[in-house]
C-alpha cells in the first residue's frame, strides 16, 4: 500500500489517500468525499509520498481526544484503500 497526496492548488490544501496506484487513490478519494473528477483543476496534483516522509505527516483527529499519530503509524495497520486525512 502506498500513500498519495492530492494537492489542490486553488485551495492551498492537501489530502492524503492510501492506495496501490494513483487511479486507485482517485477512485477511493472520489467515492469517499463525493467529489467528482470534473471538480479537479488541471493544476491540481497527485503525487506518491515517499515512505521515508510518512513520519513527517501528523494526523490530527479533532473529534477524538486520543494522541495524534503519524501516517507511518497509521499505515502499519492499513490493509485496504482509504482516505487517511483531509485538510480544511
Amino acid at each position: 500500500m502506498k500513500v498519495f497526496e492530492i494537492k489542490f492548488t486553488n485551495l492551498e490544501k492537501s489530502d492524503f489517500v492510501a492506495a496501490e496506484t494513483i487511479i486507485g487513490a482517485l477512485q477511493e478519494y472520489c467515492s469517499t468525499t463525493e467529489i467528482d473528477l470534473y471538480e479537479f483543476y488541471s493544476e491540481d496534483e497527485i503525487i506518491e509520498v515517499p515512505e521515508k516522509d510518512w513520519k513527517k505527516i501528523i494526523i490530527i483527529d479533532e473529534f477524538e481526544e486520543s494522541d495524534n499519530i503519524t501516517v507511518e503509524e497509521f499505515m502499519r495497520d492499513c490493509c485496504s484503500p482509504c482516505v487517511i486525512c483531509v485538510t480544511e
